[in-house]
């Protein structure tokens, strides 16, 4: 049995398998196993908090950038 790429695995966090690709998820755990840890880490992804800059703040933000490396 041939697995399914990361590409259709990454399109299935978001959109619903067809019929074969569902029957090939019901058939294989490593498949299986791989879509839900894509799922979990969209979730986790999906739960950061929504950072912007200061607004007209630029030496506030050259400063962080150069404080963390950047």
């Amino acid at each position: 049995m041939e697995h399914l790429t990361r590409e259709t695995l990454a399109r299935l966090v978001s959109e619903a398998p067809d019929a074969r690709e569902r029957r090939h998820l019901s058939e294989c755990a490593d498949c299986r196993s791989e879509l839900e840890a894509l799922q979990g880490q969209t979730r986790a992804l999906g739960r950061l908090p929504n950072l912007r800059p200061p607004l007209g703040d630029w030496t506030i933000l050259e400063a962080r950038l150069a404080s963390e490396g950047l």
